[in-house]
């Protein structure tokens, strides 16, 4: 019996979210490292959106996290020293369809106005060869 792969384009009922992080501070070497990807939070897709669990809900949790390491950090214990380390979300990266969910923009990309940096309607910008500047969001 085959499956469908339940992390594939045609994931149906079996999409999973994933938000994951890694340590800026980290040698290039090791950056891309599997062993050094971590998840942060999963979900299962269809229960995230306006419709079921708004994202303000969705990732509380793992923006209390974050507000929680920045404030108070984690203590950890090196040669009988204990020193706390203080972290900070430096920047967040996705495809098109993750961060239009994330933020809120629209999560087709047949909609008239599917960009999250410019306002341009979709005619326009299938024809668009350099960025409108009296279109760009603000």
């Amino acid at each position: 019996m085959m499956f469908p792969n339940p992390l594939g384009s045609h994931s149906g009922i079996h999409k999973i979210g994933c938000i994951y992080y890694t340590v800026a501070a980290l040698p290039p070497e090791y950056l891309s490292s599997l062993n050094n990807i971590f998840t942060a939070f999963s979900f299962h897709s269809s229960d995230r959106g306006i419709i079921k669990v708004p994202n303000k809900i969705m990732f509380s949790r793992l923006i209390n996290e974050l507000i929680d390491l920045r404030t108070n950090g984690i203590s950890v214990c090196v040669d009988n020293t204990y020193t706390t380390i203080f972290f900070a979300l430096e920047l967040v990266l996705g495809d098109n369809l993750g961060l239009n969910s994330i933020l809120g923009f629209v999560e087709s990309f047949s909609a008239n106005h599917y960009c999250r940096i410019c306002r341009c309607p979709k005619p326009e910008l299938q024809k668009m060869l350099s960025e409108s500047f009296q279109s760009l969001r603000n």
